[in-house]
């Protein structure tokens, strides 16, 4: 019983972290194009984006680590962020099997480079 039980679980995590990371750009970008599902899209992205900012914080208070690597306007949106990025992962689809989360920093990054 208890190899059965070891086997499923086994089963199950292989499923669950074989990819190597949690969200694909194959599975944002089928989020993004899904209605019911569009706001999951939104909150990740949104998650992408408010983690940049939470860095520009911390290089304030001279804890953070000088990794700056987009700057969105004050007046950005969560539409236009997540519209950038739709754009962005549409235009790269031989780049969607990798992590959402990189895809998403790129695609913010092209559109939104900081001043040097």
């Amino acid at each position: 019983m208890k190899k059965i039980l070891f086997s499923i679980l086994l089963m199950f995590s292989v499923q669950t972290f074989g990819g190597g990371f949690y969200v694909s750009g194959n599975k944002l970008y089928e989020w993004l194009m899904n209605p019911p599902s569009r706001m999951d899209a939104y909150r990740y992205i949104q998650g992408i984006a408010d983690a940049e900012e939470a860095t520009k914080s911390e290089l304030l208070w001279g804890i953070g680590l000088n990794r700056i690597r987009f700057c969105a306007p004050d007046d950005a949106t969560v539409k236009q962020t997540s519209d950038i990025v739709e754009d962005y992962l549409r235009a790269n689809a031989p780049r969607r099997h990798m992590p959402a989360a990189d895809l998403a920093r790129d695609a913010l990054i092209q559109a939104w480079p900081c001043p040097k």
